[in-house]
């Protein structure tokens, strides 16, 4: 498609939400801050019952246009704000999230510069314990068997919607995802802002519906799969059904060990047995780790991070250190991180002479027996 013509395209922002009131405040400040100021912002709000609307009639006089009333559900609702929109490019943030103050001018520099039809960026994962972590959009091929980029740090020009549909409401989770690869099959060209756009509170609906994400992800990657590609992608796509299916049989069996609902022995635990036991991981995962190896009878000496700042603090009263601080040939160490992290633990384990199931495992492995 052609280049924008004039040098400051109208960017419409859509803003979905729900009883939204602990996080949507920074939602709207977030945009009404934006460097760039060309930007026509809606929001649509699914009837809130918690103080929602009292938040955006606080700031009606800078949005374009808002309205609270019932809705078919989230991407109807998405569907709705993009009809409503007059914007040449299409911005959709989540109440739960926030944008970098100069994002949609960074986006909007790019596709002024290139023929780009979509524009996508990175994002920084917030986590409940307050914990932020980057995390890059994936290599494109990627979105094959995948959702690899960023919904809240993607956006399209208006024009793509009017010609290859909007959201398809049949996927309640997983629809940002087909819309993706629906533009992708038609040939809109994507391009990568290599820089953070937005904030991402983990925790969302695809997080608390994930069989459901599974399952609507593997269908769409399916019927998008080319005769030609099916040969070569069709492993990856059964592959990551998998893994993520058995990511949620290992969080509920946590779950179900936590609450007394089965026994421990279904837990492989003999290796933590002979060690002192350490977590690497001072957060979330690390305190749910915590847990449950304390359900399971075994002594947590204490916690590892590589945040410094953590260094030396507590955690469910034990002692947090670096890896430095540890003794190798007596410790053993459980990664509890989240999968972001990972990959980086198990490396620098490595590095510094950790040998991989003899050393350390992911507190995921001690159910690997059980879930191949």
């Amino acid at each position: 498609m052609d280049r924008f013509q004039g040098n400051a395209p109208k960017v419409s922002i859509i803003t979905v939400c729900l009883n939204s009131k602990k996080t949507i405040e920074q939602t709207i400040r977030s945009v009404l801050a934006q460097t760039y100021k060309n930007i026509e912002y809606l929001i649509l709000d699914g009837k809130s019952t918690d103080g929602t609307v009292d938040i955006i009639k606080k700031y009606s006089g800078k949005i374009a246009r808002w309205m609270s009333r019932p809705d078919g559900g989230l991407y109807s609702a998405m569907n709705q704000g993009i009809s409503m929109s007059t914007g040449e490019i299409i911005g959709i943030i989540n109440s739960d999230d926030f944008y970098t103050p100069d994002a949609v001018e960074k986006v909007v520099k790019l596709f002024c510069e290139s023929d780009a039809d979509l524009v996508y960026g990175d994002e920084m994962l917030v986590f409940k314990d307050g914990d932020i972590k980057k995390r890059e959009s994936g290599d494109l091929t990627s979105l094959v068997y995948k959702m690899c980029i960023s919904h809240p740090a993607t956006f399209v020009k208006k024009d793509m919607y009017i010609t290859f549909g909007m959201f398809n409401e049949r996927y309640r989770i997983a629809a940002d995802y087909e819309l993706i690869l629906r533009l992708r099959a038609n040939g809109a060209v994507m391009k990568k802002c290599p820089e953070i756009l937005v904030y991402f509170r983990v925790g969302g609906l695809s997080h608390t519906h994930t069989i459901e994400c599974a399952e609507e992800t593997k269908q769409i990657s399916l019927m998008y799969l080319s005769k030609e590609d099916e040969e070569k992608y069709l492993p990856y796509i059964e592959q990551e059904y998998a893994y993520r299916m058995r990511r949620i049989h290992i969080r509920k069996t946590k779950e179900d060990i936590l609450s007394g609902t089965i026994s421990g022995d279904l837990v492989d635990i003999d290796r933590l047995k002979k060690n002192t036991v350490y977590i690497f991981g001072a957060g979330i995962r690390g305190s749910e780790c915590f847990e449950l190896l304390c359900a399971l009878g075994i002594p947590v000496e204490g916690f590892i991070d590589n945040d410094v700042k953590k260094v030396g603090t507590r955690l469910k009263g034990k002692k947090i250190f670096l890896l430095s601080d540890i003794d190798h040939v007596k410790s053993f160490i459980v990664i509890a991180a989240q999968g972001v992290y990972e990959y980086d633990i198990r490396r620098q384990l490595l590095k510094n002479g950790y040998c991989e199931g003899d050393d350390f495992c992911s507190y995921l492995d001690l159910f690997e027996d059980r879930y191949p």
